[in-house]
């Protein structure tokens, strides 16, 4: 018997931010109750910003737990069907002033909402008719919102993810987090030509420290059959695996902790790592997939389908070495990330 889960939605702030300043508020509107191994509804969860907090290029992404995602299904839809009716990059794409005073961007199963108001306060994201977001599925569980207008800066700002057709999948017990990638000293908009770091060069020079690597790993913990624990201390530049100091590259721009990304990418045991210099791209053979990132880019296009929107660019810093953001570098290699905020260390996991 299918026993139901009451849904608490948990707010994870991610990406490693150094000096947070997130949303005013983040809070759910209703608890629900679901049941795992069929399309339930989860409820709506309110993003509440200060005034001035949001700029117009500014992202923000949502994600739903492992194995979750947005369907157009009925409620108590099970996976085949669900699967079936999986809401599209197109059904998100949708716009609609479905009233005057409200702004809705996806469907009427799942869709982000923008009121002309929220309580007492007018909100900086609604203008009428025009709309000032763009919300892209990145993957069946991945939400990338853009702010392509202005938000008012004077008047504090409000969205509702509505999730009102999810399937939950089976074996599925507690809580259910949504994890947000919230804007932070606007860490996460896209750095300008004039904002980027010293010593950038342009795509057509190679990074010196990727040419082409193949064999055996150099995961010195994977060759001997142990699992792999990374400690990284970002301020400091230090590093160590199971314990050994080893020497790494990385630093802090934006607020974002970037790493060397052939060094994390041979420590995580990739095989082969080759730079194009026709298309100033660099690919990674992980296992039976293949990741393949662009100078300048902040996507991550994994076996041919943009799968992670990073909140930064892939650089080349001054010594000629490609530099990605950490975090999404390395989920998309395969490992878990965990964040110590007393330490300011990085601890990946393999």
């Amino acid at each position: 018997m299918k026993t139901c889960q009451r849904m608490v939605v948990l707010i994870i702030l991610l990406l490693f931010t150094v000096n947070p300043v997130s949303a005013l508020e983040y809070g759910t509107t209703r608890e629900a109750l679901v049941e795992p191994g069929v399309v339930g509804e989860i409820g709506g969860l309110v993003a509440h910003y200060d005034r001035g907090q949001l700029r117009q290029e500014d992202q923000i992404l949502m994600r739903l737990p492992e194995d979750f995602f947005w369907t157009r299904a009925d409620l108590g839809a099970n996976d085949a069907t669900a699967l079936a009716n999986i809401q599209t990059s197109a059904d998100w794409a949708g716009v609609n002033l479905i009233a005057a005073d409200q702004m809705r961007y996806g469907c009427a199963e799942n869709n982000i909402m923008v009121p002309a108001s929220y309580g007492s306060e007018v909100n900086g994201l609604f203008n009428g008719p025009a709309a000032l977001l763009k919300v892209e599925l990145l993957n069946s569980r991945e939400l990338l919102i853009s702010f392509t207008g202005t938000p008012d800066s004077t008047k504090e700002c409000f969205f509702i993810l509505n999730s009102n057709r999810v399937f939950v999948p089976s074996g599925f017990e507690g809580d259910i987090s949504v994890q947000i990638e919230s804007p932070s000293n606007y860490a996460l908009q896209w750095p300008k030509e004039d904002e980027k770091p010293s010593g950038e060069v342009s795509t057509n020079q190679p990074p010196n420290d990727i040419k082409q690597t193949t064999g055996a790993s150099s995961n010195p913990a994977s060759d001997a059959g142990k699992a792999l624990k990374l400690q990284i201390w970002v301020d400091k530049g230090e590093a160590q695996i199971n314990g050994e100091p080893i020497p790494v590259l990385c630093y802090i721009y934006n607020d974002r902790a970037y790493i060397s990304l052939r060094f994390l990418a041979e420590k995580l045991g990739a095989k082969n790592i080759q730079w194009l210099p026709d298309s100033g791209e660099i690919l990674i053979q992980q296992d039976e997939h293949l990741l393949k990132f662009a100078v300048g880019q902040n996507h991550i296009i994994i076996d041919g389908q943009p799968t992670y929107s990073m909140e930064g660019p892939v650089q080349i810093n001054e010594s000629g070495s490609a530099m990605a953001p950490l975090g999404y570098l390395a989920q998309a290699l395969g490992a878990e990330v965990n964040w110590d905020q007393s330490q300011r260390m990085v601890t990946i996991s393999k």
